[in-house]
Formats: C-alpha cells, structure tokens, sequence
C-alpha cells in the first residue's frame, strides 16, 4: 500500500477523463460510457446497448467464449479503506 502513489495514479486518471472527454466534447463526439462491472453483469444486454447506440442492429455474443471473472478482491477493498482514511486525515 502506497497512498502517495494510489493518489498520483487517481489524479492522472482523473486529468486523462477530464481531458478526454473534453477533446470529444470539441469534436462532437457524444461517448458512450460502459463499465467493466456492467458488461460482466450482463454481457448479451450490454453489447446490444452499444451496438444500438453505434447504429448496429442483431449483434450476438457467445458467452461460451468469454472469459470472464471479477477483477476486485477483498484487498481491493482494504486499500479502499486505507486510501479513504488516509485522505481524510490529510495524507
């Protein structure tokens, strides 16, 4: 655990977002925001979401391939914990 560094990557991913989506905001560009938890919760529904917002009709996924597996572990959530106790406290 290294609150230094955990805070040094959100910030980065945070100025990545932010600058992102201001590049497609100029370009016009409307995203379309999908979640590694929502895909795993439902990967026939979400698929078929995205292909619909990107104008494409029937698209199937085989399940069968898909390897698929939560990625989050109890340390996830310990560091979490960590982190969050550590910024309150000023870290």
């Amino acid at each position: 655990y290294s609150f230094k560094a955990i805070r040094d990557a959100l910030k980065t991913i945070s100025d990545t977002y932010a600058a992102s989506l201001m590049f497609l905001n100029l370009a016009g560009i409307t995203p379309y925001f999908l979640t590694y938890e929502q895909f795993l919760e439902d990967p026939r529904g979400e698929t078929a979401k995205l292909a619909s917002y990107l104008g494409v009709d029937g698209v199937h996924v085989n399940t069968k391939k898909l390897r698929m597996e939560k990625q989050a572990s109890d340390i996830n959530q310990e560091f979490r914990k960590r982190f969050l106790r550590d910024f309150r406290a000023g870290g």
